[in-house]
């Protein structure tokens, strides 16, 4: 049976690592990993969002901080990547958000397009060796 994760692109990978990092880290915080975490919290919002109609920001909100554990300080920072890599469109009056349209592709979709915002960060060597021993390993390689 052929090994699933060398068939998926680099940056599908980075998501996903991403994503696993920050669910692992729960409600902890580790500054040296701040781009990763973003990222990371970035799908699991995607993941919610996918398929829901157009949503206050103040349901966002309150979702993302008791269900997500999301800090609403982070939020807009979020918002701001989905839209970036176009999984939301965002209503605002002056910079007040006022509503969520959700646009989230469905499975490997969502994960490439964040996985390519993730690429043109500039990650911090941590991230970077947190990143590249998260893939070495899911793949059956040694640290």
């Amino acid at each position: 049976m052929a090994d699933e994760s060398s068939t998926l692109e680099p940056r599908v990978i980075t998501a996903v690592r991403c994503h696993d990092i920050t669910v692992s880290l729960g409600n902890k915080q580790v500054t040296d990993l701040d781009k990763v975490v973003l990222v990371g919290m970035a799908v699991r919002l995607a993941l919610h969002l996918r398929g829901v109609p157009a949503v206050t920001y103040d349901l966002v909100k309150l979702v993302a901080l008791h269900l997500l554990h999301i800090p609403p300080l982070a939020l807009p920072a979020i918002l701001d990547v989905l839209a970036e890599v176009d999984f939301v469109k965002i209503s605002k009056r002056g910079s007040s958000i006022l509503s969520v349209i959700p646009t989230v592709p469905f499975y490997e979709d969502m994960f490439d397009g964040i996985g390519q915002y993730a690429e043109n960060q500039t990650l911090s060597e941590p991230e970077r060796l947190t990143l590249d021993r998260s893939s070495r390993a899911e793949i059956g390689e040694s640290p």
